[in-house]
């Protein structure tokens, strides 16, 4: 955070790891920093005041944070952790950095937060990428495909 001095830590959420969380900020000398807010019912507004949403899990499945800060417009850098990948498209909607590397995580929330053009775009495009690939409709449509599969592989026809 040195590098970015006006850089302020958003972290939503609870559970229990957050009193290990906050110390760690306090011993990195940057708690003044972090805004912690516990647990939330609508993350929107607090996805919509950040520029770059982060998700350092080591082990996820789908996120649905990761989906909703991606519609909010919101670019994001996360691990390659469970579904963070398939949902990510690296280098066009957020970055994807491997598991339990710190320092590639920083080093592309820093180019992000250096680049708001291109962390601007980024969201545009991620917001593209939910409708197309997550709306409602295009689930509907997969899943009576699946029905439609799965029916036909047991000999039933339509």
């Amino acid at each position: 955070m040195d590098e970015e001095p006006n850089t302020r830590l958003l972290i939503v959420g609870d559970g229990e790891l957050r009193a290990q969380v906050e110390q760690q900020a306090v011993d990195l000398g940057i708690r003044s920093r972090c805004i912690f807010t516990g647990g939330v019912s609508d993350a929107v507004p607090y996805l919509l005041a950040c520029d770059v949403f982060v998700l350092s899990s080591v082990i996820e499945g789908m996120a649905n944070a990761l989906l909703e800060a991606l519609a909010c417009g919101r670019p994001a850098v996360v691990t390659d952790a469970g579904g963070n990948g398939e949902v990510v498209q690296d280098g066009r909607t957020g970055y994807v950095v491997p598991r339990n590397d710190p320092t590639r995580l920083a080093e592309a929330t820093l180019h992000l937060l250096r680049h708001p053009e291109l962390a601007s775009q980024m969201g545009k495009m991620a917001v593209e990428d939910m409708k197309e690939r997550f709306s409602v409709s295009r689930m509907v449509k997969s899943v009576e495909a699946l029905d439609a599969e799965l029916l036909c592989e047991k000999g039933h026809t339509s």
